[in-house]
């Protein structure tokens, strides 16, 4: 539209009108200066003549200035026509665009309108797909049922005729007869379109905010454009390579490329060929069309911007708050949702200062939303909001933990319990969002649980391997006169003549010395372990076995020990001596912890196994491993919240005559295979012992002592 020539009109021309008035005034005066000398009769043809003359000039004239005024009021009348359809199609194009991004119903609805309100039975309506290299649309021609829409698609590198031409020299193009080109090629064959029209016209589809570089004088389709910017966000654009018909590179590729297509349209069935009103209103439609394709595409790569911002914010492994200049909150992102506990929509119109507690409260977040204000790095606990009993979730980042307590040892080792405020490091840094507007906060927050839980378990190693250090030599100083003391009262009971009270008392005394060593063979098991002897091992028969060697002692106790796994797991790699030893000790307990009548049950189940973090080597892997839960359940007292924390530690016992060492050593044998030992336990219910084992231990470190014990 921007481009085609303007229309000239033509009038009677200066010259003409000189002439007119000249006979008009020249032949009257003649008359009068020739009346004195010759009678009226002969003067009368004369002045017939003269006025005949006049008459024909002024006609003529008055013909020439009618006609001009029809031209005027015939382009006025375009004019209006024009501006009607313009409002019109831009009217009912509208509707088709009221949920922008719908490209495919905006051509329809162009295509209908031709239809309708402007009468061609045939339209070709194309659009580019510059991401695919192609031309798509709709061709609307009658059937023999009435009008038939088809859809399109061609390879731009095959394109030819008319339509080619239109997009590359972005100028309407008319055509008709044998001597003009085709109106579309494709691979160098013509197709059949408007078989029995005689002429077409082909408009192009310009957005109206094309850029003066994009213009077909300027840059268009030229290389070194100063303007050129590739696309994003809507896919890799390519041009199409150039076959034997259209090439639109390199500005097909160019995210301000202006040329969304081309309308086509032909005279068939019209008892006369294209007119210039024609003209004017396939332009116009095209020029609104052309409009709208603009805004759709604008919209597309404002939400494809939209959709790349989310995915980047959604995929971020920290929180993210903004607030606005009151502190409110106004975005959280989904990870920031997830270590709240609630919707990031929940989350909106919040004060920032009430989701975190900050030693120094909210002082922090007056000083970052101050004027000129630097980044600010505080450490503070996030408070985590709970959902009741019942709830699931991570226990490392407090996410929905349940009613029960639980305590676990190996790759988290740490206690997760309802109401405990999540660590966290947080940057708060100001913005705004516009240039001079009011300044709010972005919040970033990392989870420190994590490394709180690593910082944990290394302080527990450290405690555990100075208390093996300390009991090793203890073991050693203690275990040699022990073994003389254990001799000497041997000797004593066999060489003198004792009463039964003496004997008794002897006895006891063996009895204590045979357990203080068991003991000292305890405390150097756990700090001069020997190389595991790794072998293949079917779970159900080592975990059957154990049952087997402890059900006699446990129905003297009254209560049953239950297998209730599977039996079909694949073998294990461990030590079986060491697991033997695991199991005994677990389920040993277990029986200890119930009354009479209960049932201690055993369960193994396939499981997958994380590494410990203060073990796992830089070669092995960081994600879960095949393996294998064992759990041993009771129904007893259960332990106390308290006391969870320290199952596992040496000398810790709440049983009467008990060292403290039994779950000592089966977390020493867990960490040995690469594995994780976890208590779940709530008083008055009993307690669940579950042991994760890998298959294959070397792949999680088995074999390698703690670093922390040699030190």
């Amino acid at each position: 539209m921007g481009w085609v020539r303007p229309r000239i009109v033509c009038g009677p021309t200066p010259m003409t009108q000189l002439l007119a008035a000249a006979v008009c005034v020249l032949l009257p005066l003649l008359a009068l200066l020739l009346a004195p000398y010759a009678p009226w009769y002969a003067l009368a043809p004369g002045l017939l003549a003269a006025a005949a003359l006049a008459a024909g000039l002024h006609r003529r004239i008055l013909l020439t200035r009618m006609g001009d005024l029809q031209s005027r009021v015939q382009d006025a009348s375009l004019r209006l026509v024009n501006t009607n359809i313009q409002l019109l199609s831009l009217k009912e194009l509208w509707r088709a665009m009221a949920r922008p991004g719908q490209a495919d119903q905006l051509l329809d609805t162009a295509l209908a309108f031709c239809q309708r309100a402007a009468g061609f039975q045939e339209v070709l309506l194309l659009r580019v797909e510059p991401v695919s290299g192609e031309l798509v649309g709709r061709w609307l021609s009658p059937g023999a049922d009435g009008p038939a829409v088809r859809t399109v698609r061609w390879g731009m590198g095959g394109v030819g005729g008319a339509v080619a031409r239109v997009l590359r020299s972005c100028h309407s193009l008319t055509g008709g007869g044998d001597a003009s080109p085709p109106l579309l090629a494709i691979n160098g064959d013509r197709v059949e379109i408007g078989s029995a029209a005689h002429g077409y016209l082909v408009v192009p589809l310009v957005s109206p905010l094309a850029r003066d570089e994009c213009r077909p004088d300027a840059w268009l389709y030229r290389q070194g454009c100063p303007s050129f910017t590739p696309a994003s966000f809507t896919g890799p654009r390519r041009a199409p390579a150039a076959r034997t018909g259209l090439d639109l590179s390199p500005c097909v590729s160019c995210r301000h490329y202006p040329v969304h297509g081309v309308l086509a349209v032909t005279d068939l069935g019209r008892s006369e060929g294209l007119r210039k009103s024609d003209q004017l209103t396939v332009e116009s439609l095209a020029y609104a069309v052309g409009a709208l394709l603009s805004n759709s595409a604008l919209y597309d790569d404002v939400k494809a911007a939209e959709r790349f911002r989310d995915h980047v914010l959604d995929g971020m492994t920290n929180g993210l708050i903004t607030t606005d200049s009151s502190g409110r909150i106004v975005f959280a992102n989904r990870q920031a949702a997830a270590m709240r506990g609630e919707a990031a929509l929940a989350m909106q119109g919040r004060r920032l200062d009430e989701l975190f507690d900050a030693p120094e409260g909210a002082l922090p977040l007056r000083r970052a939303l101050a004027p000129g204000a630097a980044v600010l790095h505080v450490e503070a606990l996030l408070r985590r909001v709970t959902h009741g009993q019942g709830s699931t979730g991570n226990a490392e980042h407090g996410q929905g933990a349940s009613s029960d307590a639980v305590h676990t040892q190996g790759a988290a080792g740490n206690v997760a319990q309802a109401d405990e405020r999540v660590p966290v490091r947080v940057s708060l840094s100001p913005f705004s969002p516009e240039q001079g507007g009011p300044q709010g906060v972005v919040c970033v927050f990392e989870d420190l649980s994590g490394l709180r839980a690593m910082q944990d378990e290394i302080r527990h190693l450290d405690t555990l391997a100075a208390i093996g250090r300390f009991a090793s030599s203890m073991a050693h100083e203690i275990r040699n006169p022990l073994g003389g003391i254990g001799a000497g009262v041997g000797y004593l009971a066999r060489s003198v003549h004792l009463g039964d009270e003496d004997r008794r008392n002897i006895g006891m005394i063996q009895r204590e010395i045979e357990r203080l060593d068991r003991t000292i063979r305890d405390l150097l098991g756990v700090a001069r372990p020997s190389p595991l002897r790794l072998a293949a091992t079917s779970p159900a028969e080592l975990v059957r076995g154990a049952i087997l060697g402890l059900s006699p002692w446990a129905r003297q106790r009254g209560v049953g020990v239950l297998f209730c796994g599977r039996e079909d797991l694949p073998e294990v790699h461990l030590d079986r001596d060491l697991a033997q030893q695991l199991l005994v000790n677990l389920i040993k307990n277990a029986v200890e912890a119930s009354r009479s009548g209960d049932v201690v049950e055993v369960d193994v189940q396939p499981a997958e196994v994380t590494a410990a973090g203060s073990r796992r080597k830089e070669d092995q892997p960081t994600g879960p491993v095949d393996g294998i839960a064992v759990a041993v359940r009771d129904h007893g007292c259960g332990i106390a919240p308290a006391d969870l924390a320290r199952v596992f530690e040496p000398f810790y016992s709440k049983k009467s005559g008990g060292t403290g060492l039994g779950l000592f050593v089966c977390y020493s044998i867990v960490e040995r295979h690469g594995g994780r030992i976890q208590v779940r336990s709530r008083p008055g219910e009993g307690s669940c012992f579950t042991v994760e084992l890998p298959r294959f231990p070397a792949l999680m470190g088995a074999g390698h002592e703690a670093e922390h014990s040699h030190r």
